[in-house]
Order: structure tokens, then sequence, then C-alpha cells
């Protein structure tokens, strides 16, 4: 049936299938459907005079190729060609003038092909099927059209596959969206819903929104930046009316539609999701967006809906270049007002905290973070930081140096000064402070704490109060203070508790996390590039509930209780090496060398911890620190969040 948008009435009916419907597809000159009856309908539109000729049309041509369902029809750019796939596992090319077969491309997948797209270009056809995988084809050559490459990443059925600009989407059975490059490098995987998703659509908003024919592009791997790639089209030059098109990260907006009955609009390359829309009394089967940013969606309700969505709103993130080289600690001071930084330069900054006038919402758009000072002080890089007071924080390092310096803010212009400078037994790894006893607690390489009393800083003092030792044989990893009782993580895989009076009350051994990097085994060259193992280590820990949830160098998590530490969950968490675990109520945020900042939902069920993954976020390079930032206010629902990353720039997420 034809709708008429501005109305909702039903203008036209298309008959000619004689079994049930699967796909459709619609261009400024043709409309084609596929059906359970193994065929191709094929009509004449008349767009532009917004009608179709009669109350009830016939197809103009009915195609037949087929020997089983036909579940996904497509129109190249141009309109003269028509891509359609089967359960029968076939790939077919029509010409829409003539009607005719153009390519055929026999088992094509080795199970029922669900989905097809063309590329902007016309010279690629991208199908996915039930075998969990996508492939392009290249249709360009006039004979045979050959394979030219697999995605593969997928756990489930494919259900639906979109190719816009270089950009490839992916909907899958088990509630993923996954995005892609042109050449099968997977950008993010999208956890869109609990139940199966059935249709996903890309949309994407730019200066340049009429094109005759759109050109490729591709994102470079490196700077996580958008740049264009020639390489598989012809030279612009002998096309003039080719026009190129401006695409940014955040213009990139990424629609679905579920089982579940609802249409989410997502920011892909920040997993963020910007409105979750409900209306329909049964699942949602398909998903369209016009060129005016409305959404169109068709449901098992019998009903046919157009949305419009706000677009406009702004970003839930901001970034800062703060240093030059990577961040290595961020501390933020009691009341938020400021931060203290550390990179692999050797100096220090401290930056004041304030919010726009004017603006109604802390939103990271409307921070600014000021620079007050740049100290220098340590010999090597400091490589941790600690703001215990508002008028004082330490920075320590490799140098051996713990330095706590002075700052009085109402002195007009603020001056800084070395309170302290102690020269310690050994590099510094970890800073932690105990507000409720004023106790700075030092971690070294040797695998000892010294712990220092505060209360004396102003006056230039800072006491040594005790040494203890947990018995590590490595450095210390991570520290955290939980119901009074100081966790410190070692290197060598062991977990200490000190108690309230600074006495060691458990040390034991952490569940295994041993894994291993294997490279190529190169048998013509006996070097280091042979194949060898390297063992992975802890890196950071969180405690939940009565769970310990400990992150390594592999991307690994490990869940386990005090009370059997031999019993444990097992969570791959990411790609690369961990480099933050936070907790935030029931929320877990890790950060990774994958260059991600994933949010996860805790829970627990039969004795064990769950973990849900509810958003994403993807820095333009590794990440190497992050603080959760205090919130405005107790009864806030945002959950703010600054990340340090390998090029120095600081990312204030917003998330909730």
């Amino acid at each position: 049936m034809a709708y008429d948008t501005e109305t909702g009435k039903n203008t036209k009916i298309l008959k000619s299938h004689e079994a049930g419907v699967y796909c459709l597809a619609w261009n400024l000159h043709h409309i084609a459907t596929g059906a359970a009856d193994y065929t191709v309908c094929l009509w004449s539109s008349d767009v532009r005079g917004k009608k179709l000729k009669g109350e009830v049309s016939l197809p103009d041509a009915v195609l037949r190729g087929h020997v089983s369902i036909v579940t996904g029809v497509c129109f190249s750019p141009d309109g003269m060609k028509l891509v359609s796939v089967s359960q029968d596992c076939n790939i077919i090319i029509w010409d829409t003038l003539n009607h005719k077969v153009m390519k055929c491309i026999d088992a094509g997948h080795k199970d029922w092909i669900s989905c097809c797209a063309y590329s902007d270009s016309g010279d690629f056809v991208i199908t996915g099927s039930q075998d969990f995988t996508l492939k392009m084809w290249n249709v360009k050559e006039a004979k045979d059209a050959k394979e030219k490459g697999s995605f593969i990443g997928h756990t489930s059925s494919i259900n639906e596959v979109v190719f816009t600009n270089g950009v490839v989407g992916s909907a899958c059975l088990d509630g993923t969206v996954k995005i892609w490059t042109h050449r099968g490098v997977e950008i993010t995987t999208l956890y869109c819903h609990k139940q199966r998703v059935n249709s996903c659509d890309i949309h994407m908003a730019s200066s340049s929104e009429t094109l005759t024919r759109q050109s490729k592009v591709k994102q470079d791997t490196e700077s996580q930046g958008w740049r264009y790639d020639w390489a598989d089209d012809d030279d612009e030059e002998n096309d003039p009316s080719r026009k190129r098109k401006t695409i940014r990260l955040e213009d990139i907006k990424v629609a679905t539609a579920s089982d579940d009955g609802s249409l989410k609009l997502w920011q892909p390359f920040t997993a963020n999701e910007i409105c979750s829309i409900t209306g329909h009394g049964d699942r949602i089967v398909s998903l369209a967006t016009t060129p005016n940013n409305h959404f169109i969606t068709s449901s098992m309700d019998t009903s046919v809906k157009l949305w419009q969505p706000e677009l406009d709103q702004e970003n839930p993130y901001e970034s800062f270049h703060c240093h030059n080289a990577p961040i290595s600690s961020l501390s933020i001071s009691p009341t938020g007002n400021r931060i203290i930084m550390t990179s692999r330069e050797t100096a220090v900054s401290l930056w004041d905290v304030s919010w726009r006038v004017g603006t109604s919402t802390r939103s990271p758009n409307n921070l600014i973070l000021k620079k007050i000072h740049s100290l220098t002080g340590h010999e090597r890089a400091p490589t941790v930081s600690c703001y215990p007071t508002d008028k004082c924080f330490c920075t320590a390092g490799e140098d051996s140096k713990l330095i706590c310096w002075g700052y009085n803010p109402n002195q007009g212009y603020p001056r800084i000064r070395r309170s302290v400078q102690e020269v310690t037994m050994g590099s510094i790894t970890t800073l932690g402070y105990l507000s409720s006893k004023s106790q700075l607690m030092v971690g070294y390489w040797s695998g000892k704490i010294i712990v220092y009393d505060m209360s004396a800083i102003e006056a230039g003092k800072l006491p040594q109060l005790t040494i203890l030792d947990p018995g590590f044989k490595d450095w210390v990893m991570s520290m955290s203070f939980h119901n009074q009782d100081l966790y410190l993580l070692s290197m060598d895989k062991k977990l200490a508790v000190i108690g309230f009076n600074n006495t060691l009350t458990n040390t034991f051994s952490t569940p295994s996390i041993e894994g291993f990097y294997t490279e190529t085994e190169d048998k013509s060259k006996k070097s280091r590039s042979a194949k060898y193992p390297k063992r992975a280590f802890p890196t950071h820990f969180v405690i939940y509930q009565r769970f310990k949830i400990i992150g390594d160098s592999t991307g690994t998590a490990v869940a386990f209780t005090e009370d059997d530490s031999n019993e444990f969950n097992r969570f791959k968490l990411h790609d690369k090496k961990i480099t933050a675990l936070l907790l935030s109520n029931n929320q877990l945020i890790s950060c990774g060398m994958d260059t991600k900042v994933k949010f996860w939902s805790l829970s627990t069920q039969n004795q064990n911890l769950t973990l849900e993954q509810t958003g994403e976020y993807r820095c333009k390079s590794p990440v190497t620190h992050a603080k959760i930032y205090p919130s405005p206010s107790s009864k806030s629902t945002h959950l703010y969040l600054l990340v340090g990353d390998q090029y120095g720039h600081v990312n204030v997420l917003n998330w909730h």
C-alpha cells in the first residue's frame, strides 16, 4: 500500500504477490518488492506527481529467478540495477529497464541471505546472512561478480545491513548493531536492545545533503578521524558531477528497531543513546529514514508510524588538549573546583573548573577548564597524584620524590609552594588518602606502604607514622578504601587488606588471570618474533558489595569473594589492557588501551555477579587514566567522567 505522509491516508494499493511480502525498496523511478512466492515485482512510480496511477496498481514486471523466499531487494544509486537476495543463498542483479538478469551469484553464503545493500558508488553490493557474516561483492565488472571481502564479528544471524558514505551498519539477532568501515574493519558494537534488532539505518547530517554521486570515505584507524579514500573509485576529475561530502563523527546517527517495540537513536562513536521512542503495541519489523530527519516504522500491530525526534541535542562529551604527552594521573579537589594533572612530561598542571554563566544544565559543553599553574619539581615524569584537601595536593613518580604542594586560592592571584619534598625509599607507584584519619598512603615498587600524617601539612610537616609490609614480592599496582579498610593490589597477583589501625588483617592470592599474547612464528628467522608467552598482570580493581573485581593487562576482569577466591566469574571487558576501573552505585566504568570507555550495569544473581553493557564511548587515542567528577547534586542521575588519553587530551563525559 502507498500512503500520503501528510494525511496518513492510504492512496494506492500495489497488488501482485500470491504470498507474504518480505521486503521493499523504493527510488524516484521504481518500487520493488520481494515475497514468499519467490518473485520480485517491479512498479513504475511517479513520485514527483505524488501519486501512483490507478487505485489498484499491477506490476510492470514480475522477476522470476529465485527458488525460495526473497528476503531483500535494493536499487543501485542510479536506479538502473536492482539486487535481490533469497533464502536460496543466491544473489541476482537485474536490469530495471529490460527486466533481465545481469549477474547471478550462486551460493553466495553458507546459509540464508537475509539482507542486501548497494554502495553509494554502485560498484559494490554487501549482503548479510544467517551464517553470521557480511560479504562485499564487486559488481562493477561487466562479467561475473567477485567477492571483495568478508565482515566477520557477529555471533548470531544478521537481519539488516545498511551501507552509506563508506559506513556499514548491521543489525543482529542478539540485539546488537555493529558499525564497520567499508574495508570490513569493525569500528564499534552497539548493545542496543535486549531482544532481536530487526532493522537499522544510518543518518548523516552534513552541509551537503544533495549529491549526484556520493564519495567513499574511510576511517583512519590511527587518528579515529574521517578521510577520503579514492583507491576504489574513479578519479574525481573524470566525473565533475561528483561532489565530496564533509562528514564529522558527531554527525552520524544510527536508528535501530527491535522486537521490544522500541525505536532507538544512537551516536555510534560514543555509544550514547540519544533517545528511545515507544508507541507500537508489538514488535517493529522495519525502519526507514527520510531526508528531512523523520523516521518511518512498521510493526506487527498493523500500524505504520512517522516519527520526528529531536536531533539537535548537545554532545554528551567535550575534549580539552591539556598536555603534549600521555596523561598519567588526574586528581580532583574535594570541592571539585580544581584538577591536578600529571603526564609523561615532567611538568605538573593545575586547572580551574567552572561552568558557563547563564547555563541551566551542567553538560560537558558548558564546562570550562582553565590552566592556573604549570609546576616543575620532578626530575622524571610524575605518574601519580592525590588531592587530599583544597589547600594541598601531592605528586610522585619514578624519581622517588613525594612532593606536597601548598595552595591558597584566597590570596588574590593564587600561589603554590612546596610544603614538603620527601625523598623516599624508591619509585612510587600509587597514592591514597584516608580523610577520616588524615593519613596519606604511599605505595612503592618494593611492595611496601609508608603511612604519613597529613594533619600538620600546612605547617610544612609530614611525619611518617609507620611502614606496612603486606608481603608483596612486586610493586603495589592499586589501592582502594572500603569500610575504613585499605585494600592493596600487587603486581604478583595478591590482594592485601589493611585494617583501621594500620595492621595487616588478610592477604590472599587473586584468581588466576594468566593470559598469553602470541606472535606469529617466523620459521625463517630465529628471533624474538617467534612465538613466545607474556604473562598477564593485574592493573586495577574495585569492590562491589562482597565482590572484588580485578582488571588485567589483557582486557579481562575477574570477580570473586574473599570467602572463596577459587570460585570466580570472568568477563572480557576490553581488547587491550584495562587502564581504569571505576564504580558509581550499581554502575561499573572500565577504560582500556583499545581507546574505549565502557559502562556496565552490575547485578547479582544466584550468588554470582553479572555485567550488562549499557554504553560505550570511543576516544581518539588509548585511554590512560580516568576519574569520576563529583555530581552537583546527590539526587542527580548524571555521571560526569574525566578521561585522559595518550594524546594528552582530557575528555569530559556525561552519562545518565
